[in-house]
């Protein structure tokens, strides 16, 4: 029986996990274009670029436009991740809830770097950096197996 527990504790930490690492990918992707990427459209772009002025004034709205959509898009993708926070509890317990945002907290610095650096995934871990988050990540993300197997079975 200890060992069908934890495999379904293994199968319902992967869907967690994969549930809490897309919807941050959603959220800081659009909080970073909306307003990052935006800024650099329009001091390199339409700055460097000599443009005529109705084909420049045509570029301005629709960057506007994008961003607003991503705006918007990333209000829908915060209230997405607090319903599934929430469903975690109501459906689970704290414990779960907790999972989830580790999956979460152990998934956003290398998130950020590959969005600062602009190199996507598979990246050479020679080229990331060794800080303390190097290391703690990944050992945040091993302990959500035995926590959630604790939260699941014996809490």
């Amino acid at each position: 029986m200890i060992i069908i527990h934890i495999l379904i504790s293994i199968v319902f930490n992967l869907i967690l996990w994969f549930l809490s690492i897309n919807l941050l990918g959603f959220f800081v992707r659009s909080v970073f274009f909306a307003f990052l990427e935006v800024e650099y459209l329009r001091s390199k772009v339409l700055d460097t670029l000599k443009l005529p002025e109705v084909v420049r004034k045509w570029t301005e709205e629709k960057i506007e436009k994008a961003q607003r959509n991503s705006i918007l898009f990333g209000f829908v993708v915060l209230l997405l991740i607090i319903g599934y926070l929430y469903a975690t509890y109501y459906f689970g317990n704290i414990g779960i809830t907790v999972v989830a945002l580790m999956h979460m907290i152990s998934r956003l610095p290398d998130l950020l770097w590959e969005i600062i650096t602009g190199q996507d995934r598979p990246f050479s871990i020679k080229t990331y950096p060794k800080n303390v988050l190097f290391y703690i990540t990944p050992i945040l993300w091993w302990a959500t197996f035995p926590v959630l197997y604790y939260f699941l079975y014996h809490f």
